[in-house]
């Protein structure tokens, strides 16, 4: 299972949580996952040249109270 399948699930479980309320807050990330040290293909270059991961942007979504309703969506690159 590739994590596109898992966040599927969980984007699912989020809006019929945002479906609850009548505002709601998308909030944008930029994440570095660092994998250095770790034999995968496909890594780039983050922050510092000698580190070797991916950039993650994910959609997290909460209530203008601050509740959490979970992540609708996320791109790497």
């Amino acid at each position: 299972m590739g994590w596109e399948e898992v966040l599927t699930a969980h984007a699912q479980a989020s809006q019929a949580r945002i479906r609850e309320h009548a505002v709601v807050l998308c909030i944008q990330d930029t994440t570095e996952l660092d994998y250095n040290g770790q034999a995968m293909s496909g890594l780039g270059p983050l922050s510092f040249e000698a580190q070797r991961g991916l950039y993650l942007h994910p959609t997290y979504v909460v209530t203008p109270e601050r509740e959490p309703l979970g992540v609708t969506n996320a791109s790497d690159c």
